[in-house]
């Protein structure tokens, strides 16, 4: 079947690098991945450039990574291969006993992965809630295993490079929230409290459009299928990977905290891997932490209209809506911590 372009009409895209057709037939022709069949730009990533490969053997993710050098790369296909073969589905590297695809492209490393069975869910409900809970913790207590390492990605020297380069662009009327945020950031990578939470290798980006759950006909019901993204991943406070699972997972876009999906996630998380009690007195800040960390990262893509082959911005301000309600959710938090 000859390859055709997939529709792409009233949709907006997030591509930075577009790989032509010819080099992505050279390279499937190259590792044996079957002929093209279609091709189809995704939405999802707002740092690399994502297309999703369908050849006549098997459906395939291709990742051109934008700011990841050839260095970095090994950490990020070492540690999928690793969870998943410790039971965590992840993404696997689709290969041969020849050659691993990790090609080059315009001097950026681009990855091919196997695409996960099933879909992302926008609206989730409670098996998902609890399933993506699960899974998290199953994770954590994994990565505890393993000794690969890679530096946080969301550093202090990181918040501060962003606090100084993206300042200038934020409306004048949100600046005094900007400002206010940074040196909470900054207060909480410099507490003592910090240092004594529970380390490990963390996803980092756990949010509802990088898990895939697969519809089971004959139970009526999905199941989790994988978790992908993990080009965020690093050494981090899983306390760190908590919040920013509550804070995608468990709030509407209003920003407020729902108490019942809330519920529902932590409990999940805690029948496999209980918050001990330093790690419940530092919730609630996290929380405010990571939603302004995200709002950060997204700020700069908003209003400085970074320059993209196809362009879809996500709104930052939900973020930053976050972290100025949290300030009235501590006998929420004190009640989900208690479970």
């Amino acid at each position: 079947m000859p390859w055709k372009a997939s529709s792409l009409v009233n949709v907006y895209m997030t591509v930075f690098t577009r790989v032509p057709i010819d080099v992505l037939t050279g390279w499937s022709n190259k590792h044996m991945l079957g002929a093209l069949e279609n091709l189809t730009e995704t939405k999802h990533g707002t740092e690399n450039s994502n297309f999703f490969l369908t050849t006549v053997l098997r459906n395939l993710i291709v990742t051109v990574f934008e700011n990841v050098g050839n260095h970095e790369l090994p950490f990020y296909l070492c540690y999928m291969y690793f969870l998943s073969v410790n039971g965590v589905p992840a993404p696997i590297l689709n290969s041969n006993v020849e050659a691993i695809p990790v090609v080059q492209w315009v001097d950026k490393p681009v990855a091919i992965t196997l695409k996960l069975i099933g879909s992302t869910q926008e609206v989730p409900g409670n098996p998902h809630l609890l399933e993506t809970g699960r899974a998290l913790a199953a994770l954590h207590h994994i990565s505890k295993k393993t000794t690969l390492f890679n530096a946080r990605v969301y550093s202090i020297s990181w918040v501060k490079d962003k606090v100084s380069n993206y300042a200038y662009v934020v409306p004048f009327g949100k600046r005094y929230v900007f400002e206010y945020r940074s040196s909470i950031q900054l207060f909480f990578f410099l507490a003592g409290g910090y240092k004594r939470l529970d380390d490990g290798v963390c996803h980092g980006d756990l949010f509802k459009d990088n898990v895939a759950f697969e519809q089971l006909f004959h139970m009526h019901r999905q199941r989790l299928s994988g978790c992908f993204d993990f080009y965020f991943s690093g050494q981090e406070k899983m306390l760190v990977d908590v919040a920013i699972a509550l804070n995608t997972w468990c709030t509407s876009s209003n920003g407020l905290l729902n108490a019942y999906a809330t519920v529902k996630l932590m409990h999940s998380y805690q029948t496999i891997k209980p918050l001990k009690n330093r790690e419940k007195k530092k919730l609630l800040v996290t929380l405010e932490v990571m939603s302004f960390r995200f709002w950060l990262s997204r700020v700069g893509g908003f209003y400085k209209k970074r320059i993209t082959a196809t362009i879809y911005t996500y709104d930052p301000d939900c973020f930053k809506h976050m972290g100025s309600l949290y300030s009235r959710k501590e006998w929420f938090i004190s009640y989900v911590c208690a479970l």
